[in-house]
């Protein structure tokens, strides 16, 4: 298995992040939900993630991606939670 390199995603990720996103959402609840209830819009996603990653809501909010060549194989969106600081996160 080869190494796999984690960065923040930047804007131009945007449409392979909703690609990705979408295409695991249709895998993932496949049978579970209705496929005509998940959405099929990658262009509508793909502005959605380009605008967030553009100007996240919060500095706290990453949403990072691992590519792999030209292809991105996986993203994770991470955040502090707003009662972490009551629970002693730092």
């Amino acid at each position: 298995m080869s190494d796999v390199s984690v960065r923040v995603a930047w804007a131009d990720d945007a449409r392979a992040i909703a690609e990705l996103q979408l295409r695991t959402w249709r895998a993932t609840y496949a049978g579970v939900v209705p496929a005509e209830a998940l959405p099929t819009d990658v262009e509508g996603a793909a502005a959605a993630w380009h605008a967030s990653l553009s100007r996240p809501r919060a500095a706290r909010n990453r949403v990072l991606a691992a590519p792999r060549a030209v292809e991105r194989i996986a993203f994770l969106c991470i955040r502090q939670s707003s009662g972490c600081k009551q629970h002693g996160c730092k």
